[in-house]
């Protein structure tokens, strides 16, 4: 379905960048609004809803809105979507608010429109490609890719969203985000979705999808961060807040928009631990955080308190009261929890197994031999 989101592109300071008004008359009238007011959405970059006017400004002629109307009714501005849409005016259900966001075009450009589709809405040559208006984005800068990546990395500090787009994001001279990035369902939405800007939409908030759009872990600051958020192999998948202060919006300060002194960098406010931009170090890793005492038990990363959680047979096994200790010797039983002996064996990305004298470990996987008193032949995991 199109979509005619014509942005009225506007500069937060005309001392610094002054915005002029479309100029001309007839077609080379119009063309100068089309160039101004729509193409940093409808351009060959973007294309938003199909329609590309930085290569075909003529399109208009030939496009039709959401539910077949013409654009432009030769001899007949009032029944032509195009204009309907911009002087927002008698819109039925289905065809959306007025265009651009910010409001209207001025009276002497609406009556110039007018007055080029009554006479027949002919194209004059001379005037295409020319008579384009000033505008604060470049051509394409709806694209997501375009606009996105800028706002999260902000390679550019001279451009705030929030000095144009409103400190809520809800409007000020630029239109508001909501107007695109909103659902019909929600308007806001996309504000509390994680998944919006990074992360795996219905999977996962956590990379590796990055901000700056990567797929990949390659390059990460922190490539295992769904080893940490998602794996329950070894440990209970920690939530953002165990290493970062978690948002609860975009408009959360520190994180995106409001007092982001760290542009493109995620801060790291470990509730354990220590990371120093390459590794992590005390109680999460390495031997500074063993022995395991006081409130960080086992349970800190293990699901031992819901058992069944655990991978293959051990909820069979802790039901016959086999401790840890008896398969993995690297932990002692200890009231009231476990202590590590061997901490150079237990963070170390291998799972250390050391079975009892009567039982054999075989190549495969499975077990053989006697353990409380119960035989195992090729037992397996």
């Amino acid at each position: 379905m199109f979509s005619l989101v014509l942005f009225h592109l506007m500069a937060c300071d005309d001392t610094l960048w002054p915005v002029a008004e479309p100029t001309g008359e007839g077609w080379c009238g119009v063309q100068s609004l089309l160039g101004g007011e729509c193409l940093t959405c409808h351009s060959a970059a973007s294309a938003l809803g199909g329609l590309d006017l930085e290569t075909d400004p003529t399109a208009v002629l030939t496009f039709t809105g959401p539910t077949g109307q013409a654009f432009v009714v030769p001899g007949d501005h009032a029944s032509s979507f195009l204009y309907r849409k911009l002087a927002g005016t008698d819109l039925a259900a289905g065809e959306g608010t007025v265009m651009p966001p910010s409001g209207s075009p001025s009276a002497e450009i609406l009556a110039n429109l007018a007055t080029w589709i009554d006479d027949g809405a002919t194209i004059d040559t001379s005037c295409t490609g020319g008579g384009e208006t000033p505008r604060f984005h470049p051509v394409g800068w709806a694209d997501p890719d375009v606009h996105g990546t800028e706002a999260k990395l902000r390679t550019d500090a001279t451009l705030v969203c929030t000095s144009c787009h409103g400190e809520a994001l809800e409007g000020g001279t630029g239109p508001s985000c909501d107007t695109c990035h909103g659902s019909p369902v929600a308007s806001d939405a996309w504000r509390t979705d994680c998944t919006f800007c990074h992360g795996e939409p219905g999977v996962s908030e956590a990379p590796p999808r990055q901000i700056d759009g990567a797929l990949t872990s390659a390059g990460a600051a922190f490539p295992a961060h769904r080893i940490h958020t998602d794996d329950t192999t070894l440990a209970t998948p920690f939530g953002c807040d165990t290493c970062h202060v978690e948002p609860t919006s975009v408009l959360s300060p520190g994180h995106l928009f409001i007092d982001d002194d760290t542009p493109g960098v995620a801060e790291v406010a470990m509730a354990q631990g220590t990371w120093d931009g390459a590794s992590c170090t005390d109680t999460c890793h390495g031997a500074a955080a063993f022995p395991v005492t006081g409130t960080a038990g086992c349970g800190s990363c293990h699901s031992v308190a819901v058992v069944a959680s655990l991978s293959g047979e051990h909820a069979e096994h802790a039901n016959h009261a086999v401790t840890c200790d008896e398969c993995h010797d690297s932990v002692t039983p200890a009231n009231p929890g476990y202590t590590v002996t061997r901490p150079e064996q237990h963070m170390n990305g291998t799972v250390d197994i050391t079975l009892p004298v009567e039982m054999t470990r075989n190549p495969d996987g499975s077990c053989t031999g006697t353990c409380h008193l119960e035989t195992h032949t090729n037992a397996t995991w």
